[in-house]
């Protein structure tokens, strides 16, 4: 019982802040153009959040920059640790004997701490075996960081004790957004401020209304889960789960007015997997084969096709939320439509 008035207590608190911001920005923004930023979990949305603060602001200071290797050293751990757990689960030998003791010991530490070098020899010894490269081919059905191997091929710097991340280290990390995230920014004298309210799915029904004079939704789908399952649901597809959420926003009654800017994410993965695979085996009515461009406009028709409304214009953009120049690109773009959709407007 007293969990459950834990969770309404929460669910409150959370509504309110969600509330009192909006209140806030209502007074203070002017002619700023206000988006929403969704999508389901592990789509890119704070990823994007960090190129923004890149491209558009002051970036990350040296500080910042450090409070990541905590971040980066967990991804590492935890991915390390996701394919050892596979291994076990197949029930397949290392071909370094010594490396079973490694496991072991790389499965016991946790991940909120700074590693040691020994520890990222020890990371670097599992990841080189021809068992754990093998295990990774199969990475569609393990829940684990896109970005392993960004991190892995790269560990002696990253295991250096004098390490500090890069940019490209911030923005391939992986961390969950919690609360209300706001990023506001100049481009080209037009005033944005993009809000991602986090993954509060079971809660949406309660806040949604409140964002109805936004100018835009800006919706992440992450192509590439289009072979992986649901953390929560085993059986459940991640990208069938997302098209779900999309046509649940696309059609609810408060964005009628509202722009949609809709993100197909994490293509350089995508077209990796298609050529491959090929996308038949998960959606059996595709039949273009291995071709990346075939597989796209395919899956881009599933999604637009969860729009009920045939008089609204949605604007797609295959992107690579990790490629600076290309958000910067498709912010430009962004910008553009906005711009035109406003002069419309006045006309």
């Amino acid at each position: 019982m007293g969990c459950s008035d834990s969770k309404v207590d929460n669910g409150k608190k959370r509504n309110s802040e969600i509330e009192e911001s909006l209140k806030k920005d209502k007074i203070s923004q002017g002619n700023e153009y206000k988006f929403l930023l969704l999508g389901a979990g592990d789509s890119g949305k704070s990823t994007i959040l960090k190129q923004i603060k890149i491209l558009f602001q002051s970036g990350f200071t040296e500080e910042e920059k450090k409070d990541y290797i905590k971040i980066v050293h967990s991804n590492i751990l935890e991915s390390m640790q996701a394919l050892i757990e596979k291994k076990q689960i197949l029930q397949l030998s290392f071909q370094n004997e010594s490396n079973e003791q490694v496991s072991s010991s790389i499965l016991s530490l946790t991940g909120d701490q700074i590693l040691s070098q020994e520890i990222g020899s020890m990371l670097k010894s599992l990841w080189n075996d021809k068992t754990i490269q093998e295990i990774y081919t199969k990475r569609n059905e393990i829940q684990m960081c896109d970005s392993a191997k960004y991190f892995f091929e790269d560990i002696d710097r990253i295991f250096d004790p004098d390490y500090v991340p890069t940019e490209d280290d911030v923005i391939h990390s992986r961390t969950r957004s919690t609360g209300i995230i706001e990023q506001k920014f100049v481009l080209q004298g037009l005033n944005f401020n993009i809000v991602d309210v986090g993954g509060q799915r079971n809660e949406r029904k309660k806040w949604i209304h409140c964002f109805h004079e936004i100018s835009g939704v800006i919706f992440f789908i992450s192509l590439s889960e289009f072979d992986q399952k649901l953390f929560e649901d085993s059986q459940e597809n991640r990208l069938s789960e997302s098209i779900f959420l999309f046509e649940e926003i696309c059609n609810s009654r408060w964005f009628k007015k509202s722009s949609i800017f809709l993100f197909l994410n994490k293509i350089d993965l995508f077209n990796e997997k298609i050529e491959q695979n090929g996308l038949s085996e998960h959606f059996p009515d595709y039949t273009g084969g291995k071709d990346p461009k075939a597989a796209r406009k395919f899956l881009r028709k599933k999604i637009l096709d969860a729009n009920n409304n045939p008089n609204r214009e949605i604007h797609t953009f295959y992107t690579c939320a990790t490629d600076t120049e290309n958000i910067s690109k498709v912010f430009n773009k962004v910008k553009d439509l906005i711009l035109k959709q406003t002069m419309n407007n006045d006309i």
